[in-house]
Order: structure tokens, then sequence, then C-alpha cells
């Protein structure tokens, strides 16, 4: 389930979107300004409208399979600075050519924006409900820019020169820049296949001709010129399909129109957005030129409209769930028709209301239809190819508003000719910005003749463009109705038969009785991304359902249900662990746990706490913080990790030092068992020793042995704020005798931790700051000390002569908490810095801590014999390290290197008298490892536990060991 950190992704996601919607609204009431200043013909005016929308249209399956290959963060990112730059350059444009070059370039911004946005969300929002509610807050932040444009544009082009309204998409696409790192999720496909670039010149290829063939045909007629570039790309369109048809990995995945909702989907928005803004070329130019509205004015009365959208947009969730979604879908484009009739009405010497009804009843209808429309295409297809169909349908969309503005736009130029008398100037016959223009060069008598036949010229176009929108809109509902209905299109993961013939029908009718409907998954899109944790080298099957339980009796139905039908359970927290300890298996449940996310109790008189697995680690150490009181555990993933994954994989993280792991914390729990009984373990006391110490048996168990539904957990006194040390070391054998002092000397810092040399150049590069250190550094330790005033100075001044005794080349602590954050920010990011050089793969390793510099040289010589690069940060107070592999997510050959560095870095921690894992877990990546640490006895010990609390192995099978 999504938490604050996911839905403030989905604000950030929402700024490209309402950022070309603002572009498609804005200039629309800059053409009258531009034409006067540019003086355009007809088919440069076309052009400057429409090269933006063509060249999005023709690279956005590019991009989308590129952002499937590179990660969609950084897609998106890229796209924001090439949008920001190209914007600058359109703002002081000073020829038409000029300017159909710059929205050219914004075309190709734009393309490397959109397919991230839907493929970012279907992979932020797993949840069916969540999802359908962030589409619907994603296409009203299109209705938003909708609005926001014209007010906006209006207000500039009404104090500034036309370039202005360009100039808009810089501080946004800033915004996008700055925010979005911080927010946003990485996602890719982990195997993109091989890239084509013929397909991406065809694709592009095919399109061009025949919307220049088009825009000749405006111009000019049918001429041979003009047919001769349909056909060209009409040809090449069919090379680009039959090409994708016979490659293994197309760039194109054709096959995704096999699925109905997914092509019908796509269909209904392309004729959908074809007749729309066909007619938001047109209708600006009408509200100033026609009816002789200021741009503030004719902005204001379109507003109406954009609220209708949003409404629109808002109200496809809800009504979903109570009507037919291809009833919806239908409705919503025959209400948009009836907007379209409307505007048949208008005339050239008024029609105001008529525009108002027809824009208000076009944007609710065609909102709410795309709505549900793109919600089916991202639920449609699969996880991995999320980045290729959001692309398919942003292409279908952007294609649809091109063509319906080349197509529909023609067509009111060739009425709007037509309608001029004989003999009328040809710079007023291009365009109806150039007859204005024309007419106040007149005497006034000639003018106000030319202004009146011009204007209605224009409407007589508008009405033949309204007709042709409401036979398209028509045409549009119609099939929508047949090809959305459900009771047609194949629900492959909604029939539990789909998993390897098992007859589970009536294990997921009983748990939707029990549960609700809301809480039993079934559709594939939704299971797939509950199927696998965050660790690429383990495994996941194919789940049956994914169950979310929002108290204890849940779980205990679930697992008596499960327990009857003999269908395994892998319990789930948030999905941030590195060990596939959840990963699904072929049939199985996943038991979802966020849901149970109460804080029952916290006592300070007895410094306890109650809590949920589903709470997640930073509102729990947050909300305990308001009562002067420290929950010590903070694993790197604290900010959206829960206590429940905490708890299963007995997770640490950086205090561990001083406050040890989520064990330590751990005073007793609540745990659902195999039969479905309750069992309670430990105590509230200080002191206990009644019985066996059940509750450190679960805690780290990885789900094998029970489901852990409540903890009772020790806090400590809030600490002081932080001092912080840091020391730079030439060697990591001087780095590692430092960390051996400190520890010799009895020393316990609140924190301790050491990065070695690609580390520290990988944060510094990734921060774009000095960390102070010399370019020789091959070691950084960072320790802090929270007993605050004379005591932390006191230790952090024996710390750093520790460090001056073993030949740092720099040590010094600070008191200065935004500097201590600093630093220890250098330290949190070194993953996310080793993005910039490919896949990072963490190894989780624990060595006596005198032995820390051996394990470094381990990785030197490790990473050379592999040809990977490999860094190691880890928890120096601890002896708890974390080599990280860095390999290309293109290469099957590297990502195999990565497999072997990744076992022989846990060979090196057993040779040095280490554990495999010192806070992850072993889950199903490290299985074989622990029969090595442990030894043949140990997994006996293991498996006799596991029989006598689970004797049908219900729980996550296969994890840690095998039976």
């Amino acid at each position: 389930m999504a938490g604050r950190k996911q839905w403030w992704a989905l604000a950030v996601l929402v700024l490209p979107v309402l950022l070309i919607s603002v572009d498609m609204t804005v200039l629309g009431f800059a053409l009258p300004f531009l034409s006067e200043d540019l003086a355009p013909t007809g088919a440069e005016q076309l052009w400057i409208v429409d090269i933006y929308s063509f060249m999005l249209a023709g690279l956005l399956v590019l991009m989308g399979t590129l952002g499937d290959r590179i990660g969609r963060r950084k897609l998106l990112l890229m796209g924001a600075a090439a949008f920001g730059a190209a914007s600058v350059l359109a703002a002081f444009s000073t020829s038409a050519f000029m300017l159909i070059i710059a929205r050219a370039l914004l075309g190709v911004g734009g393309a490397t924006l959109m397919p991230s946005t839907l493929s970012l969300i279907r992979s932020i929002f797993v949840d069916a409900k969540q999802r359908r509610i962030a589409i619907a807050v994603w296409s009203a932040g299109f209705s938003g820019g909708m609005a926001l444009g014209p007010v906006l544009g209006g207000w500039l082009l009404e104090h500034f020169w036309w370039g202005s309204v360009f100039l808009i998409n810089v501080p946004v696409m800033l915004v996008l820049l700055i925010v979005g790192p911080f927010v946003l999720p990485e996602a890719r496909d982990p195997k993109p296949g091989r890239f084509d670039p013929l397909s991406a010149l065809l694709s592009l290829a095919a399109m061009l001709p025949v919307v220049y063939g088009i825009k000749l045909v405006a111009e000019h007629g049918f001429t041979v010129k003009a047919t001769v570039s349909v056909l060209i790309g009409l040809g090449l369109g069919v090379v680009f399909v039959r090409r994708q048809n016979s490659l293994d990995e197309p760039m194109l995945d054709l096959k995704l129109f096999s699925n109905r909702a997914f092509s019908g989907s796509v269909v209904t928005n392309m004729l959908g957005v074809f007749a729309m803004v066909g007619l938001l070329f047109l209708v600006p130019q009408y509200l100033q030129l026609v009816l002789g509205l200021s741009p503030v004015v004719a902005a204001l009365w379109m507003l109406p409209a954009t609220v209708a959208g949003i409404a629109g947009a808002l109200l496809a969730a809800w009504l979903a769930k109570r009507i037919r979604v291809s009833l919806l879908v239908s409705g919503g484009l025959l209400v948009a028709a009836v907007g379209f009739l409307a505007l048949t009405q208008v005339s050239s010497g008024g029609g105001l209301a008529y525009v108002v009804v027809a824009f208000t009843l076009l944007g609710g209808g065609v909102a709410l239809s795309e709505t549900l429309t793109n919600d089916l295409v991202i639920s449609a297809a699969p996880a991995e190819r999320a980045g290729a169909a959001s692309a398919i349908s942003e292409t279908g969309f952007e294609l649809g508003g091109a063509l319906g503005t080349a197509i529909l736009g023609s067509v009111a130029t060739a009425v709007y000719r037509s309608g001029l008398p004989e003999g009328t100037a040809e710079s007023a016959r291009d365009t109806l910005g150039g007859a204005v223009a024309t007419a106040h060069q007149l005497d006034p008598a000639a003018g106000q003749a030319l202004l009146e036949s011009a204007r209605e010229a224009f409407t007589q176009g508008m009405h033949v463009t309204a007709w042709a929108g409401v036979a398209v809109l028509v045409y549009t509902g119609v099939q929508a109705f047949v090809l959305l209905d459900r009771k047609k299109i194949p629900q492959c993961g909604a029939d539990p038969a789909y998993h390897e013939g098992m007859n589970n029908h009536a294990l997921v009718t009983r748990l939707r009785e029990q549960l609700g409907d809301a809480a039993v998954l079934t559709d594939t899109d939704v299971t797939d991304a509950y199927s696998r944790d965050m660790m690429p080298l383990a495994a996941s099957g194919k789940p049956l359902a994914v169950v979310l339980p929002s108290d204890v009796e849940g779980v205990q139905a679930v697992v008596k249900a499960c327990a009857e039908f003999e269908v395994p359970i892998v319990p789930r927290g948030a999905g941030s662990g590195l060990s596939g300890a959840a990963n699904a298996i072929d049939g199985c449940v996943v038991l979802v746990l966020t849901k149970l996310d109460q804080i029952v109790e916290i006592d300070e008189g007895n410094r306890l706490a109650v809590v949920q697995p589903g709470v997640v680690n930073l509102d729990f150490r947050n909300a305990v913080e308001k009562h002067g009181l420290f929950y010590p555990p903070d694993p790197s993933s604290y900010d959206w990790c829960t206590i429940g994954g905490n708890l299963s994989t007995n997770a640490g993280g950086l205090c561990c030092v001083k406050y040890g792991v989520t064990t330590d914390s751990v005073l007793g729990l609540e745990v659902v068992l195999a039969d479905g009984s309750v069992l309670k373990t430990g105590r509230r006391t200080v002191k206990g020793v009644a019985g066996y110490d059940l509750a450190r048996l679960f805690v780290g168990s990885e789900g094998t042995l029970g489901v852990i539904t409540q903890a009772t957990v020790a806090l400590k006194p809030l600490p002081q704020l932080p001092s912080t040390l840091v020391a730079a070391f030439n060697s990591t054998e001087a780095a590692g005798e430092a960390v051996a002092r400190v520890v010799r000397e009895g020393l316990v810092p609140s924190l301790m931790e050491i990065m070695d040399a690609t580390s520290i150049k990988a944060a510094e590069a990734y921060l774009k700051t000095d960390l102070g250190t010399s370019s020789d550094c091959k070691a950084l330790l960072l320790a802090q000390s929270d007993s605050g005033g004379e005591v932390a100075r006191k230790e952090l001044a024996v710390l750093e002569q520790i460090c001056v005794d073993c030949g740092a080349d720099l040590a010094y602590a600070t008191e200065d908490l935004e500097e201590g954050k600093m630093l220890l920010q250098a330290r949190r990011v070194v993953l996310t810095a080793l993005e910039m050089y490919g896949v990072w793969l963490t190894d989780d390793v624990c060595v006596p801590r005198t032995r820390i510099a051996e394990l470094i040289a381990g990785c030197e010589r490790i990473s050379e014999e592999v040809g990977l690069r490999i860094a190691v940060v880890g928890h120096a107070g601890d002896g708890n390290m974390h080599p990280t592999i860095v390999y290309a997510h293109d290469s099957e050959e590297e990502f195999a290197r990565a497999r072997v560095a990744f076992d022989a870095i846990l060979d090196v921690a057993l040779s040095l008298g280490g554990t495999v894992t010192g806070e992850h877990g072993i889950g199903r990546i490290k299985r074989e490892w622990l029969a090595k640490e442990i030894g043949e006895v140990g997994i006996q010990v293991h498996r006799q536990i596991k029989r006598a609390l689970d004797p049908g192995n219900l729980f996550n099978p296969g994890s840690m060991f095998s039976l």
C-alpha cells in the first residue's frame, strides 16, 4: 500500500502532465499574437502547433522503451532538463522557422517526460484501488493545466510578449529536477532485451511524411506531392510493423494489442483526443478574433470546462466501483459528443453560452473516459513492460491530438478558405489572424467587410469541425462499449486455474467472503507487483492472490483458509527487503501486513510501546519522539520499511553499535501460528525469564514460523543532538586499525560508519560536493556521539586522537548539526549515487571488527577478478559491511559476473570468521551459505523447529532453508 512518500511522488509526477496541458492550451491563446509578430503562413502555423505533438508521438515508443532500459526516473529527469532548455529557445524565437525548431525540440523533451509518468505510477501504486485514485489525480492534473494555462497565459499575453508563455515551463521543470531525485523511485525492466535503432528510426520516419502530406492537403488540396508523401509514410509504417513482428525483442511489443482491454483503451484514448484537440486549436481563436475577447477573459470563459474535467477525473474512481467501466467510458464520450453539438450553434455574432456549455460537457466527459482507459492500459500490461505500455498509450494520445489538429484543422482551414470572397488577399486566406492583420491595413469600410466575411467563414469551419467531432465521439463511444465490456475481456489473473491448473477458486471465494473483495487481489498486474522484494538475484513466482487483512482476526482467517486448502503463505511488509525473503512462489497467497498499521500504545512511564507490523519505521520513531522517547533501529529504508519487515529479518541500521539490532528492542510478540491460533510471547517487565525466549525465536525467522501481528518494544530516552567526527585515511589498513583501537578502548559511539574510496568518490559526484578528503584517500570513518555536552566532546576527542595515532590524514570533530547531517548524508546516499554507473547489487556480511580491512581488500581483489566496480560501505562499529557491486542493467554477461562476485564476497566473509548476513536476512538468495555457516547439525535443528511450529510447511516454504 502506498505511504506518504508515494503520494508525494505522485505530486511530482503530475508536474509533467500539468506542463503538457498548459502548453496545449496556452499556445492557442498565443497564436493571434505570434501570428502578428512572426507572420507565419497557414501551413507554418499548423506546423508550429503540430510539430511538437508529432515529434512527441514519433518518439514516445522509443523513449518508453529507453525508460524501461536505463530507468524511468532517470529518463524523466533528463526530459525535464531538455524541456526547460527548449522552452527558453521557443520564448526567444525570432522567426516562424525558429519557433518550429524550438517546438520540435520541446517534442523530443516531452517524449522523455510522458512515458515515465504513467509507468512510474504503475510501479509506485500496486494496489488497484489506490492506483485508480492516483490516475484520477494524474488526469485531474492534466485538466488543471488546461485551466492554469489559459489564465496564466492570458495574463502574460496582456502584460508581456507572446514568448513569455513558454517560460511558464522553466520553473516547473526546475521543481521537478530538484524534488524528483528524492521522492521518485527508480524503475526499469530487469531484462530489457536488445535495443533496435532501425525500429526507432522507422517509427519516426513513418509518421512525419503522413503529417506533412496532410498539411499539404490543407494548403494546396490533394496534389501529387501530398499523396506521395502520405503513401511513403504508410509504406514505412507497414515496414515498421513487419519488423516488430519479426523481432524476438521488438521495440513496440505488438502482443500487448492482443489484450482487448489494452487495445480498446488505446484506440478510445486516441479517437477521443483526436476530436477534443482539433477543437482546442480553433476555439481560442474564435473567442479572441471572432468575439473580440481579451486573452484573460477568453481563458476565464473556458474555466468551467476545466472544472468539469477535474471533477470527471476525480469521480472516475468512485463511479467505477458502482457502474461498469465500459458503460462509464462510453457514456463519457457521448456526453462529450453532446458538447460538440452545442458548438454547431455558435455564430460569428455571438455564441459564448454555447461555447461554455460545449466545453463543460466536453471536459467532463473526456476526462471521465480517459481516466478509466488510462487505468485499463497500465493494468493490462505486464509490470516490466509498463514503460513501453504507457508509451504506446501516450503515443496514441499524442498522435490522436496531432492528427486532430492536422486533419480537423485542415478541414476548418479548407472551409475557411472556401468561405472567403473571390479576390481576398492571400495573407488573409491563410489564417483568421492573417485576415485581422490585413483588415487593419485597409480603409475602415473594406477592413470591416473583410473581418465580417473572415469571421463568418471561420465560424462555418468550426461548425463543420464540430459535426466531425460528433461523428468521431459517437463512433468511439459505441466501440468502447463493445471492446471494453468486461465479460469479453480475458482476466487471466482473476481465474485461479491460471496458476498451474490448481483448482483454488473456492479458496479465493472464501477469502473474499471473510475479508471483502477489496482485500483480495487477483489481477496479475497487481499480484506480480507484490511478488518480490528489492533483491534482483532472487527468483519469484506467480501468486494466486494477494490479501490485505486489517486486523489479527483477518490474518487468522487467511491462515486457517490456506491451511485447509494447503496453499502456502508468504508474509510481506513494504517489500524493502534485500534477500528475497518476501518473494512469492507459484500458487501462493501473499499476505501483506501493511494495513495492520496502528500504534496501539505508548507507555511513557515504562518506556515501551505496542505497535502493529504495518507501521512505517520512520512514522513510529516520530510518534514516540513526541513523548520524549527513542526507538533505535534505523535501517537505510527507514522512511518506508515497516516494523513487521524489520522484525522478520532482525534489521539493524546505523545505530546498532550502541543500541543493537531490532531484537534488542523487542520485549514481546503476538504471532498467528500455522493452525490459526494466536501466541503471545515475552513480557512488559524489565526482567523476566519464564520459559523459552520465544520472542527472539520469531524475530529474524523471515515469516517461516508464524505471522507477527503485534510487537511490544522497549524505548530509550531521547538522546542528545549528535556531535560528529570525520577521519580520512590513505589506507584501509589504517582505518581498520583505528576501528580495532576504538573497540579495545571500550568506546561506544552512537554511530561509526566506514566508506571506501569508491564510495567516497560516488557520493561526492552525486552530491556535487567535496568531503574534504585528499585524492589518495582510501577510507573515511564517520562517528557520532549522542551523549551531549562535555561527555560527547570527550568521547569524540578520544576517537579523534585514536584516528590521528593510526595515521589519519584528516581528523576533526564538529558540533555543527548541519555539517554533521551533510557528512551523514554522504554515507546514506552511496547506493543512490552508484546508480550513476549502473544497477547495484548490495551484499550484507558481518566480520570481526578487527578484520574489516581484510574484507575491503578481499572485495578489491574480487573487483579486479570480475571486472566490475565494487564499493564498500558499512557499519564499522559492529563489523556489518555492505559491499555493493555495480553492473550494466542491459548486460546479461555483467549480471552473471555480479552474481559470481556476490558469492565470492560471502566466501571471504566466512573465511574471516564472519557471517553471511548482519541485518538483511538469509531469504532465498543465501540458503546454501546458511548451511556453510551453521553446519548440518544447525540446519537439522532449524528443520525440527520448523516442523514443530509449521508441520504443513505453510509459511514461506523454501526461504532460509529447504525441508
